[in-house]
């Protein structure tokens, strides 16, 4: 009963945990590489307490190694060209 209490405690405090999977191409030089504009989210999580690596970076492992078969459509200027 007390450990339900203060679950419903830190829920009105909304502490929780947020955490991103962010990658970055490293062909671009600094500073530019860390712009906004630059970065490539690959996953997020959020809950009440952090989870483990494999559960966090699991599907994001499973995604790259997919694109890494399958290529990649990218579209510039209403241009498709396709990245293997």
């Amino acid at each position: 009963m007390a450990s339900e209490s203060f679950l419903s405690f830190l829920n009105l405090l909304n502490i929780f945990c947020i955490l991103s999977v962010i990658a970055f191409l490293v062909e671009i030089p600094p500073p530019l590489r860390e712009d906004i504009n630059n970065i490539i989210l690959l996953g997020l999580w959020h809950g009440p307490v952090a989870p483990s690596s494999s559960l966090l970076l699991g599907k994001v492992v499973e995604n790259i190694k997919l694109v890494n078969v399958t290529g990649v459509n990218i579209f510039i200027n209403n241009r498709k060209s396709l990245f293997q």
